[in-house]
């Protein structure tokens, strides 16, 4: 274990003890540093991580104990000032008012955007999405009641069984099982207005620490002195992906509703998958430095010494793109410096940068590919195909999908199959609709290689170009698909208790990294082992066939994200805005959806997520008017 990975940890537990600190009912309770020590010496060393020497937990004793002392060892000195310019972004309570730390519970999000109604509050419960998501979605301020005590101790019970085989692993698996259980504690009450998360805290003192690592010691003097807000303190690096609409909608009517369904996976699975092959090459960073992934666009949050390699990168994911999707999808990247100052709510400078990094994108993308080499400039520029009439003599040969050619196709190793006449791609798309509604768990494995990927194009062998690989599995197969000392993560679909083993193998892999992802995945099953395709959802209508569909976005997210904030912008608040929204389109929709078909009282399924997540979802049904007033008055869903 290297120092780099000593800060992370320590950064990451610096807080720790607030949590545990909010349990005791004593009027007057140790500060929360020396309740971080506690918990360290009680749940942490008493495990003997193999991954920590003498000297590392010495630093890490020291980070947690003395992070608001700027006088200790260098990387305590590091961890204090990214506390500090993490917690820049809090808002004073007015006058000389005090909050109360074991009673105040969380304002929401939602509550501190634009100019809401009123203030609503979150439970301090595990982010779960049992019950409908009723016990997470915010409250008015009587319906709350704190039982930090009942939390705390499911979360230290579920901490011993974190998987220690090495520091990534446990570090994976630790933001994780954070996140489920500091989503809804305040980071601060007692001179703060607590509107922003322990998690959320965490996660980016964790950030900024790795940004100020590489620093000059001088820089990190000034910081120290409270001095310098004008120089620079890290990157933020913006990813755009476009050509979202036409990859999607622009096939035929063969297949449509998997093939739909695999298509907008894949697309997040892509984003996923970019987004971990850029921050492996800025330095390996973890997931604490990612900020938003959703809807084709990521931030991250970068050292500075990264930005040389920015360039580099694109060009790299600009030739893997090109290669595969002929320019109908691309994907931008751009980057611009925070300083310190830019970590201050009160200077409020954070919009503007927002606001640059967003023009900087907007103009890259009106010229994709300048910077791809010249030999690929006619995977740019074509010709493309033969052209000609797709029937009679001498047709030419198309994928009954995308109707892309042949000669093209075979540039890239995809064949058209004889059977249906779907090029190996598509028809991919369409196998991995259907895996991900009988899927439980997501495998990500690293597929690092130097040559490229063999075998017949699928949409895995593009996601393995990025050096990465994803395979939804269902829990009956875990444990044939999880061979031990390979580097992955295990996500439990759409269920939080991912620690829970389902079978004796899986839980004595201590190799793999364990965590979970909501997914918008329920599914009309024709039978146990057959989806029901749209033909079937219009037979299964009430009186006419017809399909009811159901398309949501959030207008002007973008907007959102660099105003709505209005005088407080941070990054913790856009960490915490991106989690509630993947909440509420990956994994509440999902709920509603799912407590819908059960509603039927034992009739076949009757709605189909073909997307749901990152601002907007896309939802396809059979057409039963008699239930519509139902499902919007609420009571299909029970008071969801």
């Amino acid at each position: 274990m290297q120092q780099r990975e000593a800060l992370i940890l320590g950064a990451l537990l610096h807080d720790i003890g607030k949590f545990w600190q909010r349990t005791d009912s004593r009027k007057k309770v140790p500060a929360h540093p020396k309740w971080g020590l506690k918990f360290l010496d009680e749940y942490l060393w008493k495990r003997e991580p193999t991954f920590v020497d003498q000297n590392q937990r010495e630093e890490i004793n020291d980070i947690v104990g003395s992070h608001h002392d700027q006088r200790g060892w260098r990387l305590t000195q590091i961890a204090s000032i990214a506390d500090r310019f993490s917690a820049g972004e809090r808002e004073p309570l007015p006058g000389e008012e005090e909050g109360n730390p074991k009673a105040d519970p969380l304002i929401s999000i939602f509550s501190t955007i634009g100019m809401p109604k009123h203030t609503r509050y979150y439970p301090a419960v595990r982010l779960a999405l049992e019950d409908g998501c009723r016990r997470i979605f915010p409250k008015d301020r009587e319906q709350i009641q704190m039982n930090y005590l009942k939390l705390w101790k499911d979360f230290v019970k579920e901490f011993a069984d974190l998987p220690i085989a090495n520091c990534d692993v446990f570090l994976i698996s630790l933001v994780y099982l954070l996140q489920k259980y500091t989503w809804c504690v305040p980071s601060a009450t007692y001179k703060a207005i607590p509107d922003i998360s322990l998690f959320d805290h965490l996660k980016t003192t964790v950030a900024i620490s790795l940004c100020l690592l590489d620093l000059p010691e001088g820089d990190i003097k000034l910081f120290g002195q409270g001095l310098g807000l004008d120089r620079p303190v890290a990157l933020l690096v913006g990813g755009d992906l476009s050509g979202i609409q036409r990859f999607i909608y622009t096939i035929s009517s063969a297949g449509v509703a998997k093939g739909l369904r695999g298509r907008s996976a894949y697309l997040q699975l892509l984003s996923d998958a970019v987004c971990k092959f850029v921050m492996r090459r800025l330095d390996k960073l973890p997931i604490t430095n990612l900020l938003y992934n959703s809807g084709g666009h990521f931030y991250i949050l970068a050292p500075l010494t990264s930005a040389d390699k920015v360039e580099d990168i694109q060009r790299q994911i600009s030739e893997i793109m090109l290669r595969y999707h002929h320019g109908d999808m691309g994907l931008v990247l751009e980057h611009i410096e925070l300083t310190a100052r830019d970590f201050q709510i009160v200077k409020k400078t954070l919009p503007m940068k927002w606001a640059e990094l967003a023009r900087k994108l907007g103009e890259k993308k009106r010229r994709k590919f300048a910077e791809i080499s010249k030999e690929c400039y006619k995977e740019v520029f074509g010709p493309f195909g033969v052209g000609g009439p797709t029937e009679g003599e001498g047709k030419r040969v198309v994928c009954n999908v995308c109707k892309e050619e042949k000669e093209e196709i075979e540039k890239v190793k995809r064949i058209i199959r004889v059977d249906d006449g779907k090029c190996s791609l598509c028809k991919s798309f369409e196998d991995l609709g259907d895996s991900i509604g009988r899927a439980d768990y997501l495998i990500e494995k690293e597929e690092i290689s130097e040559q490229p990927p063999r075998g017949e194009l699928t949409w895995e062998t593009i996601l393995k170009e990025f050096g990465i690989s994803y395979k939804f599995v269902p829990k009956e197969e875990l444990a044939s698909k999880v061979p031990s000392l390979v580097k992955q993560v295990v996500y439990r679909l759409n269920d939080t208790n991912f620690l829970e083993p389902v079978e004796a193998t899986i839980k004595q892999d201590v190799t793999s990294a364990r965590g979970f992802r909501f997914i918008g995945k329920v599914t009309p099953w024709e039978s146990k082992e057959v989806i029901a395709d749209f033909s079937k959802l219009s037979d299964a209508s009430e009186g006419v066939s017809r399909w009811g569909i159901v398309q949501m976005d959030i207008d002007n997210l973008g907007l959102l994200f660099k105003e709505g904030f209005g005088d407080k912008p941070s990054i913790s608040r856009i960490s915490n805005l991106s989690l509630m929204l993947s909440t509420f389109f990956e994994g509440y929709i999902n709920q509603i959806c799912k407590k819908y078909n059960e509603f039927q009282e034992g009739e076949k399924d009757h709605l189909y997520i073909i997307y749901s997540g990152g601002d907007d979802l896309f939802i396809v049904g059979s057409w039963i008017r008699s239930l519509t007033p139902l499902i919007i008055s609420g009571k299909s869903s029970e008071g969801m």
